[in-house]
C-alpha cells in the first residue's frame, strides 16, 4: 500500500477556508493566507494570521507562490 505525502506548501484564498488551515496546518505549510484574514474587522484570528504572507487571490499570484494544495470557496 503506497502512502501518499501530505502537502507541504498550502495556500488559501478564502477567509473561511484560512481558519481551517490556521488551526489545522503547520506553520511551515502555510505559504500565505488571504488578506482579510489579517483585518480584526473580518477576522477573530487576525492575531495568529499575523505570522503569514497574504495573498490576494489572483491566479498569477498563486501559481507564483508553486502550492501542493490550494484552499478556496466555491466561486
Amino acid at each position: 500500500m503506497a502512502v501518499e505525502a501530505s502537502p507541504q506548501r498550502v495556500v488559501s484564498i478564502n477567509i473561511c477556508a484560512d481558519e481551517l488551515l490556521l488551526l489545522l496546518g503547520k506553520p511551515e505549510q502555510i505559504v500565505s493566507i488571504s488578506y482579510l484574514s489579517k483585518d480584526d474587522q473580518y477576522s477573530p484570528w487576525a492575531d495568529k494570521a499575523a505570522d503569514f504572507p497574504i495573498n490576494y487571490a489572483g491566479a498569477e499570484e498563486i501559481i507564483n507562490q508553486h502550492p501542493d494544495l490550494v484552499l478556496a470557496g466555491e466561486f
